[in-house]
């Protein structure tokens, strides 16, 4: 009664309801956990870091029973929560690592994959702990092996560095993840179903959708094992991309005060350390950002309180635009300060906007709607 309990517990911990994201057109997502006893040790994860980030996570613990149950439950957390924290697949390892590391006194491991797949630019972006590598089809081809160097497993040692590494996908990819309960499933005569007939069976499932391909592969392994008794847990997940997120600008309002500039300079410094944009281009644009709001802070609303409206959207340039509906004002109408005039001699204001634009690419303002729009550019990738 309390193992029946504790499975029911185990797999209520699982995504269980599909289509798992109704309302997400752009990937199709299936996963299963067949335990061989009554609770298991394997888990399936997958979920939104963010409306852009999708992350997918597969491991396999030592041992079974309701030790690995647990050991298990705790993993899981750790990883989902140090994912929504902002770390990336292998920063994530790191720390979950270290924490299953201390007070380890039985000895217990994982192996783990784990993913995340950017709906916009395509990217997956990964870490694997020891575990088996998936399997990545393109469109128009068969099922192959990502050919990658697993780290260490999860709980062994302390302070280990996780590799990652990135593979752009397509519409019409897709990538298979599993466990060794599938390659090491036994028939009668003590055979294996290896991972050369898995990734036979997966060729012949070649266009099947993620929930069909799974189940079609499960199916085979009985057909392989014939009704012998299933000695550990298989457990399996299948991602199909379909088309990528069409992308939106991110944007944050708030007053307009001195006092909310390091939460507009957060925002920015989210937004362009998530696009990778290089950390010289990131301090640059920080400083121009800072100039404008502060601008903002001191022409918009001389007399009053008012809001600030910043919106920033990334493709190969980085794009801010902020809005206000305070007094008319357009800074680039500024002349320029005469730089061969001593700081002392030199009258007040005009060196920020002066800077703004030697930092940035581009600067752009009007007046629409009785709103002051100013709008700065950075290219920011393909820089060579």
């Amino acid at each position: 009664m309390e193992l029946s309990i504790a499975a029911e517990i185990q797999a209520s911990m699982l995504p269980y309801k599909f289509p798992a994201f109704p309302h997400r057109t752009e990937f199709e997502i299936y996963a299963t956990m067949l335990p061989a006893k009554e609770i298991g040790g394997d888990f399936y994860d997958f979920f939104l870091i963010d409306d852009e980030n999708l992350a997918i996570v597969i491991a396999d613990i030592s041992g079974k029973g309701i030790p690995a149950a647990m050991y298990m439950s705790i993993t899981k957390t750790l990883i989902k929560n140090n994912a929504r924290s902002g770390k990336s697949p292998g920063e994530v390892f790191e720390t979950v690592n270290n924490t299953l590391c201390e007070n380890n006194d039985t000895g217990m491991f994982v192996t783990a994959f784990m993913a995340y797949y950017n709906t916009i630019s395509g990217t997956l972006l990964f870490s694997n702990a020891g575990h088996n590598p998936p399997f990545l089809k393109k469109k128009g081809k068969s099922y192959e092996i990502i050919k990658i160097d697993p780290c260490l497993v999860l709980g062994c040692m302390e302070d280990i560095a996780y590799n990652e590494e990135v593979i752009n996908l397509e519409s019409g990819d897709a990538i298979y993840l599993y466990t060794d309960g599938i390659t090491e499933a036994m028939n009668k005569s003590r055979e294996l179903f290896t991972t050369e007939r898995l990734h036979k069976t997966l060729c012949k499932l070649n266009e099947h959708k993620p929930k069909d391909l799974i189940n079609e592969v499960k199916h085979e392994i009985d057909r392989f094992v014939d009704g012998e008794e299933q000695a550990d847990d298989i457990t399996m997940l299948s991602l199909a991309i379909n088309h990528f997120t069409e992308p939106k600008p991110k944007e944050i309002i708030l007053e307009a005060g001195v006092e909310y500039l390091g939460e507009v300079l957060s925002f920015i410094g989210t937004e362009l350390k998530r696009h990778n944009c290089p950390l010289v281009l990131q301090n640059n644009i920080n400083l121009a950002v800072e100039e404008v709001f502060i601008n903002i802070v001191n022409y918009a609303y001389p007399e009053s309180k008012g809001k600030a409206k910043i919106s920033i959207f990334i493709e190969e340039d980085a794009v801010i635009r902020f809005e206000d509906s305070g007094l008319p004002y357009n800074p680039i109408e500024q002349e320029e300060p005469d730089l061969n005039i001593s700081p002392e001699d030199r009258e007040i204001g005009g060196f920020g906007v002066f800077l703004v634009k030697q930092l940035m690419d581009k600067v752009e303002y009007e007046r629409v709607d009785d709103k002051n729009i100013l709008i700065i550019t950075k290219k920011i990738k393909n820089l060579q």
